[in-house]
């Protein structure tokens, strides 16, 4: 009977212990900024976002912003 619990909670630590392997994300893709569209506007740099689902990283491109009254604008 010792042996049963023991494998049973041995068996239950092993199946709780989360194995996720690290990934670095891959070199940012070479681009040329596009001209400010407004002398207000900021260039946000793009960067890498994590895909659990898809296990992968996929790249957010850059976009500047603007800022109109109280309120960021993403333009494209």
């Amino acid at each position: 009977m010792r042996k049963i619990v023991a494998l049973l909670f041995v068996g239950t630590a092993l199946l709780s212990v989360n194995c996720i392997a690290t990934i670095p994300p891959p070199p940012p893709p070479v681009f040329v900024v596009p001209p400010q569209p407004h002398a207000s506007a900021i260039w946000v740099p793009g960067h890498y976002q994590w895909r659990p689902w898809q296990h992968r990283y996929e790249w957010i491109p850059g976009h500047w912003k603007m800022r109109r009254g109280h309120v960021w604008v993403i333009v494209n």
